[in-house]
């Protein structure tokens, strides 16, 4: 990369790299030790109950596999492209993500318990969720392409709804096609902004306590991301803009989490 793009770069600009590579991976793997020495300080002293090891030995399967892609994906930049792979990143990005909504699922769990009472319309709040995570990959895809560099204007792109080219055969598919790819994370915001107005509406009067609070918190999330979306592609997706776009994803995941939990268990 130094002899193809950064030739000529300084000692302090290459630091200034090193150092955010560096950090993330020294973050990793302090995770995995902050997780494992009391997981395994526990195991010896059989303060781990049957229900509660497979799921802690399946955090532990995720969290290995991150780091096995993410090297993975930093491979895929080392070979006949200076760039990393968009799918790999993406896929990294959707692993880190489920790590999260799992960790977050166990955490609630601890907390609040499992109530043998199940509410209704949780298929409704897991379908959101799900959806919530597909636009963040597809987020990962604009970003590993640089896909918000482009068409930036709205609603339209490039003056119209459907702009030419959209979804053409290319080497790489569809997801390799940076101006599909931005589409696609449009019209899935809209989908995404629509399905939770219809959900709200929909369970008003079912649900309690936590779980109104919860489904009201998370569709003014998804409105406010949705903002911040069109904002950072106004701008050519400046690096502060699309930092706090990408915060707001997690925020919107955990949010669309603790809405299921609650409508599953109906917790007060």
């Amino acid at each position: 990369e130094y002899q193809l793009i950064n030739h000529g770069m300084s000692l302090a600009d290459f630091q200034y790299i090193y150092w955010w590579e560096w950090a993330h991976r020294a973050l990793g793997r302090m995770v995995g030790l902050i997780f494992l020495v009391p997981f395994i300080i526990f195991l010896m002293r059989r303060r781990l109950s049957r229900h509660e090891l497979p799921p802690l030995l399946i955090l532990f399967a995720m969290g290995a596999a991150q780091g096995i892609l993410g090297w993975y994906m930093v491979q895929s930049g080392l070979v006949d492209n200076v760039d990393v792979s968009h799918y790999r990143l993406a896929s990294h990005l959707g692993l880190a993500l489920g790590i999260f909504v799992f960790s977050l699922w166990l955490g609630l769990c601890y907390w609040y318990g499992r109530p043998r009472n199940r509410g209704s319309h949780h298929r409704q709040a897991a379908f959101i969720l799900v959806l919530v995570w597909g636009q963040s990959l597809l987020g990962a895809l604009v970003a590993g392409l640089d896909a918000g560099t482009i068409y930036n204007d709205f609603p339209l792109m490039d003056g119209a709804w459907f702009p030419e080219g959209l979804f053409s055969p290319i080497k790489g598919g569809v997801l390799g096609d940076p101006l599909s790819v931005q589409f696609l994370h449009r019209i899935t915001a809209y989908a995404l902004l629509g399905l939770a107005l219809w959900h709200i509406f929909s369970t008003r009067g079912n649900g309690r306590g936590n779980g109104r609070g919860n489904g009201k918190a998370l569709l003014t999330a998804i409105f406010g991301q949705m903002l911040l979306g069109i904002a950072t592609l106004l701008y050519t997706a400046p690096l502060l803009l699309a930092v706090a776009h990408q915060i707001g994803a997690v925020v919107v995941l955990a949010l669309a989490t603790a809405h299921l939990y609650n409508l599953r268990y109906m917790v007060k």
